[in-house]
C-alpha cells in the first residue's frame, strides 16, 4: 500500500511541476509579445488650440435651473404600484410523522383556526363545547 501512494504523489508532483511550468512558460510568452507589439506605439500630440473650453455653471446657476424645471413639472401625478406573489408554503401531508415523540402543538392550533380535513375540533373553542 506505501509503494501505491508514494507512486501516486510522485504522479502528482510531477504534474504540478508540468503544470507550473506551463503557466511560466505562457505569462513568459505573453509578456515577451506584448513588448515586442508595444515598442512601434507612439503617442502622438494632438493641437488642442481650436478646442473650446468647458463651462461650468455655478452651484447657483444649477439650483436656479432644476428650481425652473421643477415648477414647470409640479402638477406631475406619479403612480407607483408594486405587487408580490405569495406562494403558500407547502403542507406536510396527514400521514407525515409529526415530531420523534408524536405530537405537534403547533399543529393542533392551526387545525383549530385554519381548518383541518376531519373537521373542527371539539376541543375549546370549537363547535362542540357549551
Amino acid at each position: 500500500m506505501g509503494s501505491v501512494v508514494s507512486g501516486w504523489w510522485e504522479r502528482v508532483k510531477a504534474r504540478r511541476l508540468a503544470s507550473t511550468l506551463l503557466v511560466v512558460a505562457t505569462l513568459a510568452l505573453g509578456i515577451g509579445i506584448g513588448t515586442v507589439i508595444s515598442f512601434g506605439v507612439k503617442a502622438k500630440a494632438m493641437n488642442t488650440a481650436d478646442a473650446t473650453p468647458l463651462s461650468i455653471p455655478s452651484p447657483q446657476q444649477l439650483s436656479s435651473a432644476f428650481s425652473r424645471i421643477a415648477q414647470q413639472i409640479e402638477p406631475t401625478v406619479v403612480n407607483i404600484n408594486t405587487e408580490s406573489t405569495i406562494r403558500p408554503q407547502p403542507r406536510r401531508k396527514r400521514n407525515a410523522p409529526r415530531t420523534p415523540d408524536g405530537d405537534d402543538p403547533f399543529q393542533d392550533f392551526f387545525d383549530r383556526f385554519f381548518g383541518s380535513p376531519q373537521g373542527p375540533s371539539d376541543g375549546p373553542g370549537g363547535e362542540g363545547s357549551e
